[in-house]
């Protein structure tokens, strides 16, 4: 009763990534509760985001009804992907990469990498990068802090620090409840969009490879290392 997590007052609804079909079975649900954020804190270990990739994992009756299950949610939901936790990984991986390919997906779509940032006060002044980087998700990625203290059992000295995307993504999805519970009118998309601007990219070790144009008339930078950079709600 004592933990509080980033988006207390949020319901969640748990589900299972042990196969395609309770994939399915998780985004499904998703949907019908008008989930505002989808939370995956999981990936496939090989498929990229390439034809090969994508084939490997879509291409049969399973892959498909998840791939269809995938744009239902999307249609008024953010699916929200951890990155690979190997920094030196050459791709962010199918799921976190999947608009390069699916790109009516991108604006429902989140990557997410872990970083510690170095703070001075409030504000970030520089940052160690300890997963892979947004690299072909960069457009629709944001980095988050997932190195936290956390229970493992019930006694009162079994806590532990872990760190990973799988714990910087939960981050992310609550923020996306946050802002949900801050502006109840506005679309989990149009939520998107704020998260994405307001992402801190002004410290040191952030260089820019290009911008996004958010809403017409307003480009928001990233990098293929930070995606937009620092989640700051």
């Amino acid at each position: 009763s004592d933990m509080i997590g980033v988006a207390p007052g949020a319901d969640v609804i748990f589900g299972s990534y042990a196969t395609l079909e309770r994939l399915t079975e998780t985004a499904n649900a998703a949907a019908a509760a008008d989930a505002v954020a989808y939370n995956n804190s999981w990936g496939f270990i090989g498929p990229e985001p390439d034809s090969t990739g994508y084939n490997t994992v879509f291409s049969g009756t399973a892959g498909n009804a998840y791939l269809n299950a995938l744009r239902n949610y999307a249609d008024n939901g953010i699916a929200v992907f951890a990155a690979s936790n190997d920094y030196y990984d050459t791709s962010v991986g199918l799921m976190a990469g999947l608009p390069v390919l699916e790109t009516d997906l991108e604006e429902s779509w989140l990557a997410v990498v872990n970083g510690v940032p170095v703070m001075v006060d409030d504000d970030i002044v520089s940052a160690n990068r300890v997963s892979g980087g947004c690299l072909e998700a960069a457009e629709w990625c944001i980095a988050a802090d997932g190195t936290w203290t956390g229970a493992t059992d019930t006694g009162d000295a079994n806590y532990t620090v872990g760190s990973g995307t799988s714990f910087a993504t939960p981050i992310v999805s609550g923020a996306l409840a946050l802002l949900a519970e801050a502006f109840p009118t506005m679309s989990p998309q149009e939520l998107r969009i704020r998260l994405l601007a307001s992402a801190d990219n002004d410290f040191t070790g952030f260089t820019a490879d290009g911008t996004v144009e958010l809403v017409p008339g307003f480009e928001h930078e990233y990098s293929d290392e930070w995606g937009h950079g620092f989640l700051d709600v």
